[in-house]
This record gives structure tokens, C-alpha cells and sequence, in this order.
């Protein structure tokens, strides 16, 4: 199985001479990047000594177009641990605010993210990991400011439901043709960045 997975990794280096440049970057540390107005910033990725990181970026013109799912994440990361084996797939979105209509535009564009992926991982020629995690990166953090939750008391149970609930539970549904996908939230400096490290 390691020699097989070997293989398919030399496949995948081999194929990234398919993919233009500009829209990938690959070492120990990644950036997302968003560069739109009002929104920008950088989410940067760390991942241990000896593993790898294959960042795609994807936009709504840089993406495949024949994804029926116009909308696209900012970025699309492949996880590769010590033994070179695929080990996570990781959905990125940068948002400057984030309230009940970003939320659901947010998992348009995760859902648009996945989809993409896929057909990213087929160039490859690699399969798609078990572990599949989204990232949401924000300034602003207008859903969890609900004041409902903020005036509760302690020991008194709120029932938070709808795009509340889906944004605190820490999993989140973006295609109902997948399980619940783990869903990390990031909160932005003044700068609009952030780090994150991965651990397989």
C-alpha cells in the first residue's frame, strides 16, 4: 500500500505541470488569500516538519467551469502527511462578516469548493480523503453576537436553531449528498489575517 501510495503522489507531481501556476502553491506553509474590497487578508496554513501542503486557488472565474455550482471557496488545501499519503481535503472561505446571509452564501461557496475539489483530485489522480474539513475566516462574527445568546443566563438552556446553530456546532452540512464535514471558525486580526496548523 505505501508503494501504491507512492505512486500516486509521484502521478500527482507529475500532473501539476496540467495546472497552471498561478492558481496553486505547495511547501509547509500556504496562504489564502482574499483581495476583494473591505474583505481582505491572508489565512495562512502550517503543517508539521515532513508533511505537505497543495493549496488551489479557486474564484468564481477560477474554477472549472463545467461545475454546475457557480459560487467557489477561496481555496481548496490537500493535506499530505509523512508517508506522502493523501490524509485531508480542507475548504476555505475568507468573509470580512459573517451573519445569517454570508453563513448561507458561505456554504454555497464551500459546497462550490467540494465539488471543485473532486474534480481537482481527478486531475491528480487521487482519491478523495475520509477527512474532509471546512474553514470559515472572519472579521466579524455577527451570528455567535446573536443577543438572545448573550443575555442568557448561567444554567438556563437557549435553543438555538438555524443558521446559529449550524455556525457554533462545530460540523456543517453543504451537499446532502455527504455526511456533516467538521467546520473550524478563525477569527481575523485588524489585518484581516490568521494562521491555522494542521496536524494529520
Amino acid at each position: 500500500m505505501a508503494m501504491w501510495r507512492g505512486v500516486m503522489l509521484d502521478l500527482a507531481q507529475a500532473r501539476l505541470d496540467w495546472i497552471h501556476p498561478d492558481h496553486y502553491e505547495k511547501g509547509q506553509q500556504v496562504d489564502v488569500v482574499e483581495t476583494k474590497s473591505g474583505g481582505e487578508g491572508r489565512l495562512s496554513f502550517e503543517v508539521d516538519e515532513g508533511e505537505t501542503a497543495l493549496r488551489f486557488r479557486l474564484t468564481e472565474s477560477g474554477r472549472f467551469p463545467c461545475i454546475r455550482q457557480g459560487k467557489a471557496a477561496d481555496g481548496v488545501i490537500l493535506h499530505f502527511g509523512r508517508d506522502q499519503s493523501l490524509r485531508a481535503l480542507h475548504l476555505v472561505e475568507l468573509k470580512s462578516k459573517v451573519g445569517s446571509s454570508q453563513w448561507r452564501s458561505v456554504k454555497l461557496q464551500l459546497q462550490g469548493a467540494l465539488h471543485n475539489a473532486h474534480a481537482l483530485l481527478g486531475v491528480l489522480g487521487l482519491e478523495c480523503p475520509k477527512e474532509v474539513v471546512c474553514h470559515t475566516a472572519y472579521k466579524q462574527d455577527a451570528l455567535s453576537q446573536n443577543p438572545v445568546l448573550l443575555k442568557a443566563q448561567v444554567g438556563v438552556r437557549v435553543e438555538v436553531s438555524g443558521d446559529v446553530a449550524d455556525w457554533i456546532s462545530g460540523s456543517v452540512e453543504i451537499d446532502r449528498r455527504f455526511p456533516r464535514l467538521k467546520h473550524f471558525r478563525h477569527e481575523r486580526d485588524a489585518a484581516g489575517n490568521a494562521r491555522v496548523r494542521l496536524s494529520v
